[in-house]
């Protein structure tokens, strides 16, 4: 009989040796969970609340969430081995090597004795499991149901689909498409000890972790990280629309949140376009034009792009053994990343773009003429 709520909602799900593991990693990522009652408790109802088929579902997602909430050692000799492995009779000075280290750190999310993990970015998404449980894991379950949605979309958009705003979910690889992954209708596993328990457990934590570029997966952490920038671009595409919009202050707000978050690159680009050609927004069926204009589609599946590639650019750049120009290169690629939660730098890459597309269309119409 399991101890508790949790323990036998985990164990309903899976089994008592597989609920034992999971509960293990539960504990060590958020280790008030152990003498909180209430905190178990709801941990236990977020599970429990699902449809039957989608309660494991939830369950293994607490503990992928978990594997990223867990605090890294300090030094658990991965840096050394880095070394050993890729620099290896090659002399390097004090200040390379801690160049290399940062580096090495940057890239794997891992903190350096200066920078706890409290100082991540999206930290607040994983480091309070009451606010995981409130906002985080129901915010990947909605972003995993829109990809769902947008993938349902293209049999009926066979010849035109990059034109509708699906396009810009369905080519999110790092947001929506591992929200989507991450909810997958997974097995349930089953084990007969706990050796086996932990090797099954185990696999669903390191499904958090795969690194961008190496799969369809970009790990759970970039997930987490394009969950904060598509909330920031919300508020910054609702603070333009304000500025677009006469009456603002009169207007159902809620109408065009709702819309902004269904859409939130298309949204933020499109209303950055009306406001740089002197436009204005006064209804709700006008930003539903905005986000269905295929010149905002694809100017918003640019800026993901280019907004997320330095996921996998970091990949390949840890891929790339026994290079003298390492430090520079990883530098390079994330200076090239576009910074989307600062609207000024979004402006400035819509109005590049604006002037891109004006330019060719001048060249073809002069080819034309």
């Amino acid at each position: 009989m399991a101890e508790d709520r949790l323990s036998e909602v985990l164990e309903q799900v899976t089994d008592k040796f597989i609920a034992a593991e999971m509960l293990q990693h539960i504990e060590k990522a958020w280790p008030n969970v152990v003498d909180d009652k209430a905190l178990r408790e709801a941990c236990a109802e977020y599970i429990d609340n699902a449809p039957e088929d989608k309660k494991f579902n939830r369950a293994s997602s607490v503990v992928k969430l978990a594997a990223v909430a867990t605090p890294k050692e300090q030094d658990d000799g991965g840096f050394q081995k880095f070394l050993d492995e890729n620099f290896a009779g090659m002399p390097l000075d004090e200040e390379t090597i801690a160049g290399l280290k940062k580096s090495y750190n940057d890239m794997y999310r891992q903190a350096t004795p200066e920078e706890k993990s409290d100082d991540y970015q999206h930290s607040y998404l994983y480091k309070d499991l009451s606010v995981a449980l409130k906002d985080t894991l129901p915010n990947l379950e909605k972003m995993a149901e829109r990809y769902n949605r947008a993938i349902a979309m293209v049999p009926q958009h066979q010849d035109d689909w990059e034109k509708i705003p699906a396009w810009s979910i369905i080519n999110d690889k790092v947001g929506y498409k591992y929200a989507a992954m991450n909810w997958r209708n997974e097995y349930a596993p089953h084990a007969a000890n706990e050796d086996e328990a932990k090797e099954k457990v185990g696999f669903i934590t390191r499904t958090a972790s795969l690194r961008a570029g190496t799969s369809s997966s970009s790990g759970l952490r970039e997930c987490l990280d394009s969950m904060r920038q598509k909330s920031a671009m919300v508020g910054s595409a609702m603070e333009i629309l304000g500025e677009l919009h006469p009456q603002f202050n009169q207007a159902d707000k809620g109408v065009y949140r709702e819309q902004i978050k269904e859409y939130p690159s298309v949204s933020m680009v499109g209303l950055l376009r009306a406001q740089l050609e002197g436009k204005q927004v006064t209804s709700a069926q006008q930003l539903t034009d905005i986000i269905n204009d295929p010149k905002n589609i694809s100017l918003a599946v640019k800026m993901d792009f280019i907004s997320s590639q330095g996921a996998s650019s970091d990949y390949m750049a840890l891929e790339n053994r026994n290079s003298d120009a390492f430090v520079n290169e990883v530098k390079a690629v994330r200076d090239s990343r576009l910074d989307v939660t600062n609207k000024e730098n979004v402006r400035n890459f819509v109005k590049k773009e604006m002037a891109l597309q004006n330019a060719q269309q001048r060249v073809a119409d002069h080819q034309y003429a």
